[in-house]
């Protein structure tokens, strides 16, 4: 749990915004109050018979389209700004950060309503009806959600097979031989590879042991004597006179 005693003012607001604000306010509950305020538009327009009068005008059906599809985003665009620019003075006036990139969210938000509400309209216009139109609209949603985390989950784990040690799966090895420090071998649970590179020591050098109770000879009978050089040996054999 994050809070001003953890982190500082202007990154508990920025978290603050990025959990609630987008990913609850933005993504979900804004996003599904906006569909129920807009999915009547059409159904309501052709079931009122209030489309024959607009039809009888010199008015084309495009431009009459348009002009309800547009008034929907224009309702779903006036409630992000404002929460937009609330949280902009929030973490500007408590935080001590302006963060201008904050309004991002609106051309964001209103692109990704866009797509929800043309669903919509066209179900709207097909059933004539606002109740089957949201249902099928949110089914539809949850089947779009779905397919995009199943496609990311799998894609997870194409990436976790490829490079384990990049994602930081704990994928098992073993040493090949008794002996630390020969590299990875077969998979085995337990052990990690970064496992296996700390447990590994550098192999000592061939060495010959020496047999027990063995001792460097010394050339000094004692300590206290100095060593001298041995004598050269006197030939044996004499100059003639």
């Amino acid at each position: 749990m994050f809070n001003t005693a953890n982190m500082s003012p202007a990154v508990f607001y920025k978290q603050l915004f990025v959990s609630v604000g987008i990913g609850f306010w933005l993504s979900w509950l804004a996003t599904i109050l906006a569909l129920i305020s807009t999915a009547g538009i059409f159904p309501d327009l052709i079931g009122s018979g209030a489309i024959d009068l607009l039809v009888s005008k010199p008015i084309g059906r495009l431009r009459l389209f348009a002009t309800e599809y547009l008034a929907g985003l224009l309702f779903v665009t006036l409630q992000v700004t404002l929460f937009g620019a609330a949280s902009f003075l929030v973490i500007g006036l408590r935080g001590g950060a302006w963060e201008p990139g904050l309004l991002v969210a609106v051309p964001v938000v209103v692109c990704f309503f866009s797509y929800l509400f043309a669903v919509c309209v066209l179900l709207g216009v097909l059933t004539r009806s606002t109740v089957a139109a949201l249902l099928l609209t949110f089914l539809f949603w949850f089947f779009v959600y779905g397919i995009g985390n199943a496609e990311r989950s799998i894609a997870m784990i194409q990436v976790m097979q490829k490079h384990p040690a990049a994602s930081g799966a704990f994928v098992t090895y073993e040493v090949k031989t008794d002996q630390p420090g020969h590299g990875p071998g077969r998979p085995v649970a337990g052990r990690t590879r970064a496992d296996n590179h700390a447990a590994a020591k550098p192999r000592p050098r061939n060495t010959i042991s020496a047999p027990a109770g063995w001792k460097p000879r010394d050339r000094c009978s004692t300590a206290s004597t100095r060593c001298s050089p041995r004598p050269r040996r006197q030939s044996s054999c004499s100059s003639g006179g």
